[in-house]
């Protein structure tokens, strides 16, 4: 088997070992054992609870060698109007004391409602924190191509991070054209639908929300069931399980090449969990080649997801916003 990909374009995403996400081990060691495997480029925000300053903990245990943290600046929904000069620059500094860095690699900014119109302003600000030194890259979070059109007009952006996977593409209705030609480079999340892309999930009983571990079960079973329903969602799980065994590999590294292969997204954000991350670790470290018949069929699948990129899931009256925590700096 040709190795495609490697660790080079995966970013180790942290928000299941934040507080209050699921039980589990909360110490560095998932970090660590990461960096052990080769991954280099970690994902956080600053409403992850506890997750910049294990990843601060983890680059200095690990000195010698480079870490690419990305993080992000979220202002709660109820503060959004406040947001001003101070209170960016205070979460910021907040981050870069967490961190244990002078500058930041890239920070990323998430808006909740753009119908608070001091978006734009805020990223001036982080614009002017970038010119001191203070944030070496700025990207954007969840943001679909009329306001990425928007964006662009008034700043730099380096790159998008949206929610891409086999089962959600919505992102290729204008969006990632305008990333390419603007220059953005996008971070997929959300590849592995919260783990359902997985072994365990093939072959079983749809499970009622009420049963799911943790939020983000809650929020993919959401999407699975507006992407396309939980029997087309098995029926492709088994599709990938056959290429899986073909590949002498698993599901998600399918999965994961897939979208890198067809050129989707520059790198896939992949979530580390408190739980088997040694095992998850090596496996992802080499992903497989997929022949060019394998990859035409699954890039036939469609989504029945309405609108661009994030439109329902920021609906804030809609059935996706529920499973969302708005105000976690307040925490």
């Amino acid at each position: 088997m040709n190795d495609a990909i490697n660790t080079s374009k995966i970013i180790r995403g942290c928000w299941q070992l934040a507080t209050g996400h699921s039980q589990g081990d909360r110490s560095v060691q998932p970090i660590l054992d990461a960096i052990e495997a080769g991954f280099t480029t970690f994902d956080c925000a600053d409403i992850y609870l506890g997750v910049e300053a294990l990843l601060g903990k983890a680059a200095k245990v690990v000195a010698e060698k480079k870490l690419r943290i990305h993080t992000k600046f979220v202002p709660d929904l109820s503060c959004l109007q406040k947001v001003d000069r101070k209170s960016v620059e205070n979460s910021i500094d907040r981050s870069l004391k967490r961190l244990q860095v002078e500058r930041i690699d890239l920070v990323q900014l998430h808006w909740w409602d753009f119908g608070v119109k001091n978006y734009l302003s805020a990223m001036e600000i982080l614009l002017e924190l970038k010119a001191r030194g203070k944030i070496a890259e700025l990207g954007l979070t969840n943001v679909n191509r009329a306001y990425l059109k928007e964006f662009l007009e008034h700043s730099e952006v380096a790159s998008l991070q949206a929610q891409i996977s086999l089962f959600d593409s919505r992102v290729a209705r204008g969006l990632s054209e305008l990333c390419r030609t603007s220059g953005v480079k996008i971070y997929a999340y959300g590849s592995l639908l919260g783990g359902f892309v997985s072994e365990k999930w093939l072959d079983q009983k749809e499970p009622q929300l009420e049963q799911l571990a943790n939020r983000s079960l809650v929020k993919y079973k959401l999407l699975i069931d507006s992407a396309c329903g939980w029997a087309v969602f098995q029926h492709r799980l088994s599709f990938l399980s056959k290429l899986a065994s073909k590949y002498h590999c698993e599901i998600a590294n399918i999965a994961i090449a897939a979208l890198l292969q067809a050129g989707r997204a520059d790198a896939v954000i992949v979530g580390l969990s408190p739980q088997n991350f040694a095992t998850h670790n090596r496996s992802l470290a080499k992903l497989p080649l997929l022949e060019m018949r394998d990859l035409q069929e699954i890039n036939a699948w469609t989504c029945n997801l309405p609108g661009d990129a994030y439109d329902a899931e920021r609906d804030l009256t809609g059935v996706h916003a529920k499973v969302m925590k708005y105000n976690l700096n307040a925490e």
